[in-house]
């Protein structure tokens, strides 16, 4: 019987047989650095959504195309109550582990929380008129739990990882990261 997993894509592999027992793989280094710091992480023997994924008689099994909310919750990311990232564009899903990198690095006992993604449409005051996220390239990062050595360490490094496609800013009540090619 031929058995397999999910990749830290998402994608079906061959896994190793112990017994019946199929075994899920995540991307080890993932799993620990999250665990170290008590970042959520998807279950292991679940897609990270809940459901268990298994396979067995040759046949493949089709995986769910992943959405920034699970992105962001591999990454050990929360989201604020409200905030949507459905539409976040993939410049910004690549942002989310460097995002997570930062946090790691520099405030290692804090969780990064997304407080504002792409919610509203142009002209609603959600946003600025002409915001990025509106089209899904911006969002808002929680700095009220972090000191302010802590709050320039993550945006310098973010800034640093994410080169010059991007925009990182520091506001009064929260960091911006948009995609913003010169």
């Amino acid at each position: 019987m031929s058995q397999c997993c999910i990749d830290a894509d998402h994608h079906i592999q061959p896994s190793y047989e112990r017994g019946d027992t199929v075994h899920l793989a995540i991307r080890a280094e993932q799993a620990v650095r999250r665990s170290a710091h008590g970042r959520q992480q998807p279950g292991i023997g679940t897609d990270g959504g809940g459901e268990t994924w298994s396979g067995g008689g040759g046949s493949e099994q089709e995986t769910a195309e992943e959405t920034p909310k699970d992105k962001a919750s591999e990454e050990g990311i929360d989201l604020k109550d409200g905030v949507e990232i459905d539409d976040m564009s993939d410049e910004m899903q690549d942002v989310l582990d460097d995002i997570a990198d930062a946090w790691d690095e520099h405030a290692s006992d804090i969780t990064p929380v997304i407080t504002s993604g792409n919610e509203g449409t142009d002209g609603d005051g959600v946003h600025m008129d002409g915001s990025k996220h509106y089209t899904g390239d911006a969002v808002d990062l929680r700095t009220n739990n972090l000191t302010q050595s802590q709050i320039d360490d993550v945006s310098s490094t973010l800034s640093s990882s994410l080169g010059d496609d991007y925009d990182v800013v520091v506001e009064s009540t929260h960091i911006h990261v948009e995609y913003d090619p010169a």
